[in-house]
């Protein structure tokens, strides 16, 4: 559902009664809820169509924007091709174009930057990142195995490229190398056990999924895993269904195995649990497609463009699963008589970095990371804190900041009030 310029959800709303007893007003602002892409579990919806249909592209989210990049377009030509979408108001935007044109390309995002590595038939080295707060791109360090149809992951701020193919697919690839963007150099990383193109990839806690993809003659069912600490690769659970050119999303720990060709085009969805190392098959996707870009925002998952034939334009949305809102100790606040403690501040903390992980916002660094109950004393700074850290949620979704009461905090001078607590929940769970 798309969000509306009208009043909160009656879920919302109901929520917020009594949040605060006594209180003649609660200020939340513009707190509206933010449901662009939410939806019932487990279930497929149909957003804005990319403004240039194309295959073989690759996708990556910055700050709770999605961004389409290259691919092979209707016109029969790789195109440089950037493109927006904002889920919080299913709208598209045209972006600078890259330097060259890329199809089959990887896709990776470190600290707000977007790499696009590799790709075309050709096979090339070439690397470029993307700021989409200058909306520049720059040339990096090339990657030292020129090949296409490779898998992207990043692990802790560096980059893995993962298989692919040389040109016209040959020599198909076993081959790791890994980016430090703060070094602009390359290195490489033992061999996956299974060379292969049009993997999918995904990065479950620090461990790199490399899923199906082809050996050069057919799909592959094959899922191997990679950890960065040790430099080695163990087999998992192969995928029930074997397919190439599938795409690859992760939403709370769960890995997304999506669309792909194997018998045909398939719509078929299969999740991966690296817990368990179990499979379990969720609902189709609505458009059998291949070479599609996949990203995830706010927990949803975005399925773009990709082919069945014709080049797509296609933009289907899956919610996973349904995320409970947080509850909160003493609830509801009296105002003038609920003492702020640090179980207060602790558990704003835990909810507004979930919706900080849901956007792809880093870590917030808060002041007294360990709040100690009956121990640390509540400041002011701890509420500024907060308030910076969930108003760069409603940056991400694209959505006017909350307001509040007592908008000037001096530390040292203010205390945190019920009041001030209570607009905070608020504002979390209006967004949640």
């Amino acid at each position: 559902m798309i969000p509306s310029a009208g009043r909160p959800s009656s879920r919302v709303s109901s929520r917020l009664v009594g949040l605060v007893v006594g209180l003649a007003v609660l200020h939340v602002g513009a707190a509206q809820p933010l449901t662009a892409g939410a939806s019932s579990p487990d279930t497929w919806s149909t957003r804005a169509p990319m403004p240039t249909a194309r295959y073989c592209l690759g996708a990556g989210v910055v700050n709770g924007v999605l961004y389409a990049v290259g691919g092979y377009t209707s016109s029969g030509v790789f195109a440089t091709t950037v493109e927006a979408y904002g889920p919080a108001t299913n709208t598209w935007s045209t972006k600078a174009a890259m330097s060259a044109a890329p199809g089959y390309l990887g896709v990776g995002v470190v600290n707000g930057l977007l790499y696009a590595v590799g790709g075309s038939l050709i096979a090339h080295p070439r690397v470029e990142a993307y700021d989409p707060a200058t909306n520049t791109w720059s040339t990096k360090a090339s990657m030292p195995t020129a090949r296409y149809a490779l898998g992207v992951g990043v692990v802790n701020g560096v980059l893995y490229a993962v298989g692919g193919a040389g040109q016209s697919g040959n020599p198909i690839y076993k081959t790791v190398e890994a980016y430090d963007p703060v070094t602009n150099t390359w290195s490489t990383k033992a061999s996956m056990p299974t060379a292969r193109l049009g993997l999918g990839v995904g990065v479950v806690n620090g461990i790199l999924y490399a899923v199906g993809g082809s050996s050069g003659s057919s799909g592959l069912t094959t899922v191997e895993a990679y950890d960065p600490a040790t430099n080695t690769w163990t087999t998992k659970a192969p995928m029930p269904t074997a397919r190439n050119r599938l795409g690859v999303g992760v939403v709370n720990g769960v890995l997304y195995a999506v669309g792909g060709d194997g018998s045909g085009y398939v719509t078929t969805v299969e999740a991966y649990d690296p817990a368990t190392n179990t499979w379990s098959t969720k609902a189709a996707m609505p458009t059998g497609r291949s070479a599609l870009g996949v990203g995830v925002v706010n927990g949803v998952l975005y399925a773009v463009g990709g082919t069945n034939g014709p080049s797509l334009a296609t933009v289907e949305a899956y919610s996973a699963t349904a995320v409970a809102p947080p509850s909160f100790t003493d609830d509801p606040l009296i105002a003038g008589s609920t003492v702020v403690k640090a179980v207060h501040v602790a558990e704003l903390r835990q909810a507004v970095e979930s919706l900080r992980a849901r956007y792809a916002l880093g870590a917030f660094v808060y002041t007294d990371a360990s709040l100690v109950a009956g121990t640390t004393s509540v400041k002011a700074l701890h509420l500024t804190e907060l308030r910076a850290a969930l108003d760069a949620v409603y940056t991400a979704a694209g959505q006017p900041a909350p307001t509040y009461t007592n908008v000037t905090v001096t530390g040292g001078v203010r205390v945190i009030t019920a009041v001030d607590i209570a607009e905070l929940r608020a504002a979390t769970l209006a967004v949640w």
